[in-house]
Order: structure tokens, then C-alpha cells, then sequence
């Protein structure tokens, strides 16, 4: 099976569109916006989870004070909740 090409050598693009597209480039270049300038602000609540992820991996909530202090507190929360 041969397949023949249609317009062989013709553009995607007209004259105008590839005027339009070059200016378009040229001003974004001569505007002097440059990339790789994102900026990443974490809220309060995430900077709190981070902290808590840090205590986790350090071991923090592996030493027994800690782990009776939210066993107790996992258990005043149930006991609320029954009333």
C-alpha cells in the first residue's frame, strides 16, 4: 500500500499565523520573564504536619512517656464521645 502526500511541503501554519507566533516569541523574550522562578509557600497547617512527619521518623512518639500520654488522650476522647 503507498500512501501519496497532499500538498507536499505545505505549512501547518499561514504567513500571518507565523508572523504572529515569532512576535509573540520575541516580546516574551525581550520582556525579561525568566523561568525557573516558582516560588512554594506551605501553610501553617502543612509546616505543623511536616513537623510532626520530622518527630515521627526521629522516633519521637516511640518513647513510652509519649505513648501513654496519647494512649490517655485517645481514651478521654472516647469516653467524651459515649456521653
Amino acid at each position: 500500500m503507498n500512501i501519496n502526500l497532499v500538498n507536499k511541503g505545505a505549512s501547518l501554519y499561514t504567513t500571518q499565523e507565523k508572523k504572529a507566533q515569532e512576535t509573540k516569541q520575541e516580546e516574551v523574550a525581550s520582556s525579561g520573564v525568566q523561568r525557573g522562578e516558582d516560588k512554594l509557600e506551605l501553610s501553617s497547617q502543612a509546616q505543623q504536619l511536616s513537623n510532626v512527619q520530622q518527630r515521627i521518623e526521629q522516633g519521637f512518639y516511640d518513647r513510652p512517656e509519649v505513648l501513654r500520654q496519647v494512649a490517655r488522650r485517645i481514651s478521654n476522647e472516647i469516653d467524651s464521645g459515649d456521653s
